[in-house]
């Protein structure tokens, strides 16, 4: 996905009320209804909003995927890493080796403490 669409955004958090999209007391995006309309319809409005934030509200769905994917990933590595550590551990007491017999010893204590931090 290509970010640089979004550049120059406005920082979040924003909120939505009834004056449109705000973030703090700036808007980020508003509407200036020109005629009274009980339907509310935008042709009667004018629509102001930046052109980044246009992209970034539109993309919002897209970029929630993402998310989900990346977290998907993020789970399958860990997994992996997991079991890899479980494994080279298994195999360091199956045979009797010291650590210093051992190839990758660094990563795997790397691998069991980041795993060890993110169960707690």
């Amino acid at each position: 996905m290509n970010t640089d669409k979004y550049e120059g955004h406005t920082e979040g958090p924003w909120k939505w009320d009834n004056e449109g999209v705000l973030q703090g007391e700036e808007s980020v995006l508003w509407v200036d209804f020109l005629e009274p309309d009980p339907d509310w319809q935008l042709n009667n409005s004018a629509i102001h909003v930046s052109e980044a934030d246009e992209e970034l509200m539109a993309d919002a769905p897209l970029i929630l995927q993402a998310l989900i994917d990346e977290r998907a990933e993020v789970k399958r590595l860990r997994e992996l890493i997991e079991r890899v550590a479980h494994s080279e551990i298994e195999h360091i007491q199956m045979h009797g080796l010291s650590v210093v017999e051992t190839e990758h010893w660094d990563e795997l204590l790397i691998a069991v403490e980041l795993l060890e931090r993110e169960e707690e």
